[in-house]
């Protein structure tokens, strides 16, 4: 199991201006890319197809936008990341290769705050707060793309027609039964 917190991944260079939590994964060691420019990863010689990706339990399909430029992940609304490799647990079933698990932060349960981010094909916001103080908290993320825009500026008519964009949204609401 290696776990990466959301300030170490931060610290890795950037594809035009954004944080991607798949492409973080091919600095540790057993995990290749799978190919130049993509956004899957690979796991010891296994395929893109073995490896479970979880986003909060929920089974994520396709961990990539924009032709695989992009990972679906809003690093801002992100607690942590796991990925299990080799010895898988029995609890995620018969993946040979690996699961990649990523969790969303709670809000934060007294303040409001968040942030935002302007990339060279993206833009990030994030914003979490109490609901109800001390019990009930939130946290959204919101991604979307201006690459149809500048695919507009380019003088090829058919590149002026094409789409690449795309846009998410992450959201979290965390209540507290007891301590």
């Amino acid at each position: 199991l290696t776990e990466l917190t959301m300030s170490s991944i931060k610290e890795i260079p950037a594809l035009f201006g954004e944080v991607d939590v798949v492409k973080s994964l091919n600095s540790l060691p057993g995990v290749s890319t799978v190919g130049e420019g993509a956004s899957g990863f690979n796991v010891r010689g296994g395929g893109i197809g073995q490896n479970l990706i979880l986003l909060d339990e929920g089974l994520i399909f396709n961990s990539s936008h924009a032709l695989g430029l992009f990972s679906v992940f809003n690093a801002d609304a992100l607690e942590k990341v796991s990925l299990y490799k080799g010895h898988v647990p029995a609890q995620f079933g018969g993946r040979n290769s690996s699961v990649l698990k990523v969790e969303i932060k709670d809000g934060d349960y007294q303040n409001y705050h968040g942030n935002a981010g302007i990339g060279l094909f993206a833009s990030r916001l994030q914003f979490e707060g109490p609901i109800l103080e001390n019990k009930l908290s939130f946290n959204v993320g919101a991604r979307f793309s201006y690459s149809d825009w500048l695919l507009g500026l380019v003088d090829d008519f058919d590149v002026q027609n094409s789409s690449a964009g795309f846009n998410g949204l992450t959201s979290k609401i965390s209540y507290k039964l007891s301590d």
